[in-house]
């Protein structure tokens, strides 16, 4: 594979300010595209335009502000928003051929995909545009649900994260390092395999919709396991304590596995006078739980808080704590997402702004999984052992 950038070092000078951006941006696009950030110079740059090198910095700032504009100028390698998994399929294979890019010179994903700068701002740059992609794809799913317009929860968008690095590797492995037999099949051949991967990963199922009142159900792809039943959300009832009983004392059972010092397995008496309190008349607590083939398998729990008193120095913001509970042979499969993003729309709809989720250390699934919805460290909880109180 020839890796060498197109020189446009023996054309005509530009004669005027416009054609010398275009000349920088057509021979940094060769530069960037076959060698990446940091090999390409703009000394070479300047030299395959034909122009001096301190026109650089007057049109662009410098190097870094040259490969923006080489990304912001590059042509979009997939479908517009708001269009069809089918779009986003015909866009990417209409890239792969060898005409597809006449005045880029190669495919505009190995201009993101060369080796990775240690500049914090092209890195920034690249994931701006990386987070784009994932968008447009999200945007497909939306377009092939009937309209929906609930925002994606975190699986959601790890899917269209895995499908931009299949695309990503697609790319690569026909162009940086071509391996056989993807580097030289036909685009049209890839087709079905690549609407497999999409209609497992962010296919048809993985919409959200109104069932009946103050339910929702949520289809899942084939993608989540061999499980193919839906699986309902809706608030729970007295009916549900003895099965929220035996969420709460599961969930806590694998806690004392990970920390027999700091967990316990509590009285299933007093857990389920905690649960017919909850869900008794005038309880601000909201329960929801998750039903699969008519089994309730997750539940969640809101639980609003007190604003702080007025001497305290915090502002006041409507909060609420948040506990999430998976039985173990159900997680994996969506279960959690969903419970999830419909706590978190009720919280919105009771003018809650933040939802906190206390996980104490060596929960790192839990930890994985809230930090996967969007949560991020807030404050720190700082705690001394003191040890037993002495006798007397």
């Amino acid at each position: 594979m020839d890796t060498t950038p197109p020189a446009h070092a023996g054309e005509p000078r530009p004669r005027d300010a416009e054609a010398t951006r275009r000349a920088l941006l057509r021979a940094a696009r060769g530069r960037f595209t076959v060698l990446g950030y940091d090999r390409t110079t703009t000394r070479d740059v300047a030299h395959d335009a034909g122009v001096n090198l301190m026109l650089i910095n007057r049109y662009f700032g410098g190097k870094p502000g040259l490969f923006q504009a080489v990304v912001a100028a590059s042509p979009d390698p997939l479908a517009e928003d708001e269009s069809s998994r089918g779009d986003i399929v015909d866009d990417f294979l209409d890239g792969l051929r060898p005409d597809a890019w006449p005045e880029f010179g190669s495919h505009p994903m190995l201009l993101l995909l060369r080796d990775s700068s240690v500049d914090e701002e092209i890195q920034d740059l690249r994931t701006l545009a990386m987070d784009k992609a994932v968008e447009r794809i999200v945007a497909s799913g939306r377009g092939d649900s009937g309209g929906a317009t609930a925002a994606p929860g975190p699986e959601t968008r790890l899917r269209a994260q895995l499908l931009l690095a299949l695309f990503s590797g697609v790319v690569a492995l026909r162009s940086m390092a071509p391996v056989e037999p993807l580097a030289s099949v036909e685009a049209d051949d890839l087709r079905s395999a690549l609407e497999d991967a999409i209609d497992a990963l962010i296919g048809p199922a993985r919409h959200t919709r109104p069932s009946t009142a103050g339910e929702e159900t949520v289809t899942r792809s084939r993608a989540e396991g061999p499980r193919s039943a839906p699986i309902v959300v809706r608030a729970a009832e007295r009916d549900d304590v003895s099965a929220l009983v035996r969420l709460r004392v599961a969930n806590a059972e694998s806690h004392v596995r990970l920390d027999p010092v700091v967990y316990r397995v509590p009285e299933s008496e007093a857990v389920r006078g905690h649960f017919q309190e909850a869900l008794s008349a005038g309880s601000t607590v909201v329960i929801l739980v998750a039903e699969v083939a008519g089994e309730v398998v997750g539940m969640v729990e809101l639980v609003p808080l007190p604003d702080p008193p007025d001497h305290q120095i915090l502002v006041p913001r409507r909060a609420a704590d948040v506990h999430t509970v998976v039985l173990e042979g159900h997680r994996g499969e969506g279960v959690g997402s969903a419970l999830l993003t419909a706590a978190e729309r009720t919280a919105a709809e009771r003018g809650i702004s933040i939802i906190h989720a206390g996980i104490f250390a060596r929960n790192e699934e839990a930890e994985r999984f809230y930090s996967s919805a969007g949560f991020r460290p807030r404050g720190t909880l700082l705690s001394k052992e003191l040890g037993s109180p002495s006798a007397g």
